[in-house]
């Protein structure tokens, strides 16, 4: 016989706590702290740590090659090769 398992819900983040947890994070908060702070897990606010970091490593790779870097709003620019 199978027993009934409920499904987890999803959270959805506002902007807000979005924001909060990329400013936290860059001040060098705790991971764990500011999971206990939002009630969310530390492994959702790894997330935004991870995705922070794969897009400054994106960026730096962009300029170390000299290719065309894109940020929200700006046209295409073409970046001077580091070395």
């Amino acid at each position: 016989m199978l027993r009934s398992v409920a499904k987890k819900t999803r959270k959805s983040l506002t902007l807000e706590v979005k924001l909060d947890i990329i400013h936290r994070l860059e001040r060098g908060e705790k991971t764990n702290s500011i999971a206990s702070h939002h009630g969310l897990t530390p492994s959702t606010v790894y997330y935004f740590e991870v995705s922070r970091l794969l897009r400054r490593l994106e960026r730096n790779s962009f300029v170390k090659w000299g290719l065309p870097v894109l940020t929200p709003g700006s046209k295409v620019q073409k970046t001077q090769a580091l070395g």
